[in-house]
């Protein structure tokens, strides 16, 4: 793997689309990295790894993949308070994902996280360099949404897995219950 392409943390495919046509707009080169020990269930979890598979195959480059479900590690670090759980999250990730770019020899990492409309940014941006700091290796921290239209219609087309919530169990949870309760008519 080319020392100078940044590890770029991916939660699933059609995000990695995205965030590829924005990093081609700057000339960033990256490698693909997996570790998302918050997807559930596991039938979703392999979805996901499934189309990150075929996606980081088409792009011609070695991608690293953490194949670990992780739903005790993930409960344990989002357990004690679910309602700050997406925080604890982006940093589980990003923690993994800048310990594995140390161990490849990159300098910088990021996360395709950047690349959805439907993500807290500004979080993204403050857990990343926080990461950085603590284990001494830079967070690029480019804003990726530009591309996220084309790059969800190319996911499409290339039939890639599209997930109907961003990937963990309380996520799911909610998702769901709103459709529950219009099914019941209590909406």
């Amino acid at each position: 793997m080319p020392d100078d392409c940044i590890a770029l943390h991916t939660c699933c495919g059609p995000c990695g689309v995205s965030a590829e046509l924005a990093l081609a707009e700057r000339a960033v080169r990256f490698t693909p990295y997996f570790t998302n020990p918050n997807i559930h269930p596991l039938l979703e979890y392999e979805r996901r790894l499934t189309a990150f598979r075929e996606w980081s195959r088409g792009l011609g480059v070695d991608s690293v993949e953490v194949v670990s479900y992780g739903l005790e590690a993930f409960l344990a670090r989002v357990g004690e308070s679910p309602e700050r759980r997406c925080r604890a999250c982006v940093e589980m990730r990003l923690e993994a994902t800048a310990t594995l770019a140390r161990e490849h020899g990159r300098s910088a990492f990021s996360t395709t996280l950047l690349a959805s409309p439907h993500q807290c940014h500004h979080e993204i941006r403050e857990v990343g360099h926080k990461v950085a700091a603590r284990l001494g290796i830079e967070f690029v921290d480019h804003d990726l949404r530009s591309a996220f239209r084309e790059g969800q219609a190319r996911a499409r087309s290339m039939g890639l897995y599209m997930q109907p919530y961003c990937g963990c169990i309380f996520s799911e949870a909610e998702r769901y219950a709103a459709r529950i309760r219009r099914l019941r008519g209590e909406l």
